[in-house]
């Protein structure tokens, strides 16, 4: 059989106390048989996924911690957990995974699900809908060898759903505007150019969607009575141990078409709400966290990059003629965690500068193969010596725009500066 892989580039915490894992608890005062998830929520105690709590609970109406969320998926799917942490694929990093119960698995879910704009994964916030979904879906993907490592960038084989499901998709409140957004776009397909061709090219139009497309489209996610399906929600245990015997139990035999996703291609970003009027003193702390943990200039200001594309994503809407031009001050990107090139090129240059590197803004103009236009991009002075980076480009396609702009010279990447400022 011979895979088909569609390549596109778009771009309550309850407790501070880890689960036991007490071989011998299988029973739990606060589970009886009547309980809706009783079955998943055994099962998964039986194979040792899921501990309970060392007061004889396993509390399955809690919020799932997206520490515990880590450890359920990485421990129903070993293989994935192992592949990744013996792989030089690029990550980012964050100061609060470390020396912690879960460590182990919270660096396995850094390669695979965004932590917050401010720089931290947040272990112990309740994991949303979203965060379920696609940590048990990729999870589940890897442990079946459906994913590849190519010059340190890990991509992932996602099932092509059925075209119908993009019309049953539209049936969702979060979702009733995709044919309709797609019509208005000036951005098309080539084989569509007049956009009038929605269910038959919508998951090319709109493959940051297609995991999720999937997920429905095989009822491993399902929608709620009020046609909503609140991706962004808390989730239960009890919820997170039945989506994850669904994936566990789905047959991807025979499955032929794929696409190819880049996790670093974050669709929706996870914001603060900052409590302060001067977001800099966000962006201060955690430079000299970077600061402190990369003494070498390079790999330093490498990781910050790595952060940034996976953190944060592109305002397509603004891009595609949807919506109105977005704020481009730092308070906004780090609270909506979009924006368009102005924004990442200054939050890039205003973290690279708290975390002790010289850095420097450039306007001017790009082009690339399929388009040209006003854009931003940063210099960086490392070790006395330049080093261009693009992070705009990154957030868009979650490919390295770091140091190398010759490379991208060859393939048709241009940049043109107009003017300098530095930060």
């Amino acid at each position: 059989m011979h895979k088909k892989i569609l390549v596109l580039f778009t771009l309550l915490f309850l407790s501070f106390a880890a689960p036991s894992n007490a071989a011998s608890q299988t029973s739990f005062k606060d589970l009886t048989p009547t309980h809706w998830a009783y079955e998943e929520i055994s099962s998964l105690v039986t194979e040792g996924v899921l501990g309970g709590y060392e007061d004889g609970t396993v509390r399955p109406d809690h919020p799932v911690s997206r520490e515990e969320l880590a450890k359920i998926t990485f421990t129903l799917f070993p293989a994935a957990k192992s592949n990744l942490l013996e792989t030089d694929a690029t990550r980012p990093d964050y100061p609060d995974i470390y020396d912690r119960w879960g460590t182990p698995y919270l660096e396995t879910a850094a390669f695979l699900v965004p932590g917050y704009t401010d720089g931290h994964f947040k272990p112990s916030e309740p994991a949303t809908r979203r965060d379920v979904a696609i940590l048990l879906l990729y999870g589940k993907l890897m442990q079946s060898g459906l994913y590849q490592f190519k010059s340190g960038e890990l991509s992932i084989l996602i099932p092509l759903p059925q075209k119908e499901i993009w019309n049953q998709l539209q049936q969702f409140k979060e979702y009733s505007t995709l044919k309709e957004d797609y019509s208005n776009s000036s951005r098309y397909i080539e084989d569509d150019p007049q956009n009038k061709q929605f269910s038959r090219y919508a998951g090319q139009f709109y493959s940051q969607l297609n995991n999720i497309a999937f997920l429905v489209d095989q009822n491993i996610l399902n929608g709620y009575t009020d046609k909503t399906l609140r991706l962004e929600q808390k989730v239960t245990r009890a919820e997170t141990c039945v989506l994850a015997k669904r994936l566990s139990n789905m047959d991807l035999a025979g499955w032929e078409n794929f696409l190819l996703e880049t996790p670093a291609l974050n669709k929706a970003p996870h914001t603060i709400s900052l409590k302060t009027d001067n977001p800099h003193s966000v962006m201060v702390s955690l430079g000299q966290w970077y600061k402190a943990k990369y003494p070498h200039e390079k790999q330093r200001a490498k990781a910050i990059y790595d952060w940034l594309i996976f953190n944060f994503t592109y305002d397509w809407d603004y891009r595609t003629g949807i919506s109105d031009l977005p704020s481009t001050n730092l308070q906004s990107t780090l609270t909506t965690g979009t924006g368009i090139y102005v924004n990442f090129t200054n939050l890039y240059a205003i973290l690279n500068k708290y975390a002790g590197i010289k850095a420097y803004v450039i306007s001017g103009k790009s082009t690339n193969p399929t388009d040209t236009g006003p854009h931003a991009w940063v210099e960086l002075i490392l070790d006395g010596s330049s080093t261009f980076v693009d992070p705009t480009y990154g957030i868009c396609t979650g490919k390295d725009y770091f140091g190398n702009f010759s490379y991208w010279e060859e393939r048709g990447h241009q940049w043109e500066e107009e003017k300098r400022r530095e930060l």
